[in-house]
């Protein structure tokens, strides 16, 4: 994968083992062209981007004449802050065109590529100076950015008619200067065209280039010490500079505007998460903890939190970035409401720049429902030995649904959910727990004897309040208390009973008992006082409703 710019990584065709001159890198920079021969990677299928905004990989000149960026009043390389002007530059000297980059990393190893384009081929020598800042924050000038100390820069020069180019880099100092020179050798390849060659970069592509006009270069940025094995640093600016002559401090001149770039031997570890039916979730908060050794599940004492955290926004998204080369634990810190702490996720960054992108889902905490069952008293007591079973609750909806649905009562459509259960205890309660969030039926299976069955109640289980808590419900059912009514019907004359035909609410009751139960008397029967009326014929009756009051 080559990395251009600051957000744009393409996958290009890798360079068989052998065909790049530099060890361990894809990119042929010693060939001096920037077209594809064979299987190689070149400049011409790294996806460079001149066209776009912003530029990706690559930024173009202004033209030559009064109005080219160049530097002025004398400036040189240890000029903090670079005086920019505008005007010509000098015939003899590189009058720059374009400039591209690209970088990757491989086998542990970042890699940097680097070439230039010029007008016309010069008189002397070459100089190119390409700087590398770490801040994107703009200098004084307004143009280039702010130098911090770790800056680099990377000279490319090239002897009177040499073909092979020397590179060398220098590191930016706190006390306000670049350092003494440190050599590149073993650690680059570069090439200079000789002959004349085709750029087929886009604006004007194809494009011819005179000899000695095009200049490349590839940099293992980690074996050279520019970006160390183990450390976390890395650049968010480029941009390309011609000095003037081989003395460090000779005026710099014409220059091409500073570019972003995202080159680093940090990974950056991207988080989705989701919540219920894989919307957006807010609010989960992460810590990155080192996977020591073991590097064994679960998540152990010797793993140790990293200072790296992050929390997702309303899309559901946060971000660590300047993450050195290692093993870690993803530990899910802050929990959103209503859903269960997600399982701690193992997390390899393998090479500088690696992107690694997580979609996590978090599941809801299931619910409760807690049933209370009552008799209709007053006050009322509590009935042990009801049986509540639970059902899905199917199209046509009940009223608890979103929206209210009509259905009263669960239907044929709605299923038992298997070992959802309960019974109530002494005290009237029992509980159902472990509920999926959804739609569902409580309905009374087992009832209590000498009681009516409760109506179904509707209910629908969301989210909870708390993280790791789901919601609980809390239901009452009320079953109504079954009585007796016993008519009895005596002849008053002898103080008998007489078997009477009996209908009570509408129904018959059969007959009215005909002779005293074994223990007592019908004289005793019949003289019965209480809830008695007497005087009354034969015939039928039609008289007030017997009332049970609560």
């Amino acid at each position: 994968m080559i990395a251009l710019g600051a957000a744009l990584a393409v996958i290009v065709p890798l360079a068989l083992p052998g065909l790049a001159n530099l060890a361990g890198s894809n990119f042929n920079a010693g060939d001096g062209n920037l077209v594809v021969n064979g299987t190689e990677t070149d400049w011409a299928n790294v996806g460079l981007d001149c066209t776009s905004t912003p530029k990706v990989g690559c930024d173009i000149d202004k033209p030559t004449g009064s109005n080219d960026d160049s530097f002025g009043q004398g400036t040189s390389e240890n000029d903090a802050v670079p005086t920019v002007t505008d005007g010509s530059i000098p015939n003899n000297k590189s009058d720059l065109m374009r400039f591209y980059i690209a970088n990757e990393s491989v086998g542990g190893n970042s890699f940097v590529y680097l070439a230039w384009e010029r007008v016309q081929q010069p008189n002397g020598t070459t100089n190119m100076d390409f700087e590398f800042n770490q801040s994107t924050q703009l200098s004084s000038n307004g143009v280039t950015p702010a130098r911090t100390a770790g800056d680099v820069l990377i000279s490319y020069d090239l002897s009177k008619g040499g073909t092979s180019p020397t590179l060398s880099y220098r590191t930016w100092q706190a006390s306000g200067s670049w350092s003494a020179t440190h050599s590149l050798s073993g650690s680059f390849e570069g090439s200079v065209n000789t002959v004349s060659v085709t750029d087929p970069i886009n604006p004007g592509a194809p494009r011819s280039l005179d000899p000695f006009t095009f200049g490349e270069a590839a940099i293992n940025l980690t074996t050279s010490g520019i970006l160390p094995a183990g450390s976390c640093s890395g650049f968010g600016r480029a941009y390309l500079k011609s000095r003037s002559s081989d003395s460090f401090s000779s005026e710099i001149k014409d220059f091409i505007a500073p570019i972003p770039v995202s080159i680093n031997n940090c990974g950056t570890l991207n988080i989705h998460k989701t919540g219920v039916g894989g919307a957006a979730l807010q609010g989960a908060g992460f810590t990155l903890y080192n996977n020591n050794i073991p590097l064994t599940a679960p998540r152990g004492n010797e793993d140790t939190a990293t200072s790296f955290t992050c929390t997702t926004d309303a899309t559901g998204n946060c971000s660590m970035a300047g993450i050195n080369v290692g093993n870690y634990w993803l530990v899910e810190t802050t929990v959103p409401a209503g859903y269960l702490t997600l399982a701690d996720q193992a997390v390899s960054i393998t090479t500088g720049g690696q992107v690694v992108n997580l979609t996590l889902s978090n599941n809801p905490a299931p619910g409760t429902i807690n049933i209370h069952k009552q008799d209709d008293d007053s006050p009322a007591s509590p009935l042990q030995g009801a049986v509540f079973s639970l059902f899905t609750d199917a199209s046509p909806f009940g009223p608890a649904s979103p929206g209210g649905g009509t259905q009263t009562s669960h239907g044929a459509e709605d299923t038992a959910v298997s070992g959802k259960t309960c019974q109530t205890d002494a005290g009237g309660d029992c509980s159902i727990t472990n509920v999926p969030l959804g739609r569902y039926w409580v309905v009374e299976t087992t009832t209590p004897s000498g009681y009516d069955t409760a109506a179904d109640q509707n209910v629908v289980i969301g989210l909870g309040s708390s993280p790791n808590t789901g919601q609980t419900v809390s239901l009452t059912f009320t079953d109504p208390r079954n009585f007796k009514i016993i008519v009895i019907v005596c002849k008053e004359a002898t103080n008998t009973l007489y078997p009477s035909a009996v209908t009570i609410d509408g129904t018959s009751a059969g007959n009215s008992i005909g002779s005293a139960p074994t223990g007592t008397t019908e004289a005793a029967i019949c003289g019965i006082t209480s809830g008695a009326r007497g005087g009354r014929h034969f015939g039928s009756h039609a008289s007030n409703p017997i009332v049970i009051p609560q």
